[in-house]
């Protein structure tokens, strides 16, 4: 177990969600006007529904903040639904029985593990809705990170059938550049031709009922050398990335650098030589910043491959959980597309990850103890 611990809490329609990390150290500034507006761009992101309309997004600090920065207590945030009615709706409003499971959500397997024929109280604890409680804390670990030099910024690397132009990340990107250019677009997107292919697959999946998985590239530089572990392998960076964002709902895939790449070429095209001047500068960075688990001091790369919403406007074949009899899985109101939004949530995942890894190898229980060792 890492020094930062996150835990999160609640359900999609309960009373709120609640988001709490320990470890963190006193000092970290605390911008609440950046906080909410990570949390506008998660739910207005492009290819949401109509939940999304419901949900302001408020939020409080419980404990951890005294005078706009954290005091080095446990930081609690709660983040209260504005729908509070316990299960979910279908797009005209009426409450849902979910009798027929929905292919591909955790419906029939947690209904068969609680001995339910209501799938709701699954539901309830499976839905995408707790992502706002890890983006309210994402603001918080990203802005330690910038505090101390490291920048991040996500942004979408497909979107259905869209494959916008693979980008090289070595050396000393542009950060801000980028992180601004990610930010300020609704598709997480990196190039305004790239939105308007987007846009047109999403408007199409829409139109016919269907929705769309995709794929979300983050990226952090400057990063020291030797952040993470090599041993035991739970303590690996890289095993710490793929456990944290393989927990983000929908998610089947995560990749460091072009690792898939690995397969198919041999050591010699792959693997990132030196440049040779002395310092950790590489001709390439196809491991995506990381060797045998610790950072190599290129920038950390991730993509996460998130699968289709499970939730159709078409409805998929389905079976009761009552009886048995065949019939069409529910429909309720749902996203087209999850992956914009991915991005930030991504983003806060992968910044939890990387707070971790930095206090676990410079400690401090003050913000400045810790720039001053990172120094």
């Amino acid at each position: 177990m890492g020094r930062v611990r996150f835990h999160v809490a609640g359900e999609s329609h309960s009373s709120g969600l609640m988001a709490v990390a320990y470890g963190l150290p006193a000092g970290i500034p605390i911008d609440r006007s950046e906080i909410a507006r990570w949390m506008a761009a998660r739910r207005s992101a492009a290819g949401r529904g109509v939940r999304q309309e419901l949900e302001a997004d408020h939020f409080e600090f419980l404990s951890g903040v005294r005078d706009n920065v954290t005091n080095g207590g446990p930081l609690a945030i709660f983040l209260p639904n504005k729908d509070r009615s316990g299960g979910s709706v279908t797009s005209n409003g009426k409450p849902v029985s979910l009798e027929f499971p929905r292919p591909g959500h955790a419906d029939y397997s947690g209904s068969i593990k609680w001995g339910v024929t209501d799938a709701t109280v699954v539901a309830e604890q499976a839905s995408a809705r707790i992502t706002a409680a890890y983006v309210a804390m994402g603001a918080v670990f990203a802005r330690f990170l910038r505090e101390l030099g490291v920048d991040s910024f996500a942004h979408v690397s497909r979107l259905g059938p869209v494959r916008p132009r693979r980008r090289r990340w070595m050396g000393q990107p542009r950060m801000k550049q980028w992180r601004l250019l990610s930010e300020a677009s609704r598709f997480a997107s990196l190039r305004p031709a790239d939105e308007e292919a987007m846009a047109r697959a999403i408007g199409e999946a829409k139109e016919i009922g269907d929705t769309l998985g995709g794929e979300v590239e983050v990226v952090f530089s400057p990063v020291p050398v030797g952040l993470g572990s090599i041993q035991p392998m739970d303590e690996r960076l890289d095993a710490r990335f793929a456990g944290a964002l393989m927990g983000i709902p929908g998610v089947r895939a995560v990749v460091l650098g072009d690792g898939l790449d690995g397969a198919f070429l041999p050591g010699s095209s792959f693997h990132d030589q030196f440049v040779g001047d002395g310092t950790s500068a590489r001709r390439s960075n196809h491991a995506g910043g990381l060797e045998g688990g610790l950072t190599n001091g290129q920038p950390v790369v991730i993509r996460t491959v998130v699968k289709p919403i499970p939730t159709l406007g078409a409805p998929l074949s389905s079976q009761s959980l009552k009886d048995g009899r065949p019939g069409k899985a529910e429909r309720v109101r749902a996203d087209v597309t999850a992956v914009p939004a991915l991005a930030w949530i991504v983003r806060s995942l992968a910044a939890w990850v990387m707070t971790d890894a930095i206090m676990q190898r410079y400690g401090g229980d003050r913000l400045e103890e810790i720039e001053s060792r990172l120094r």
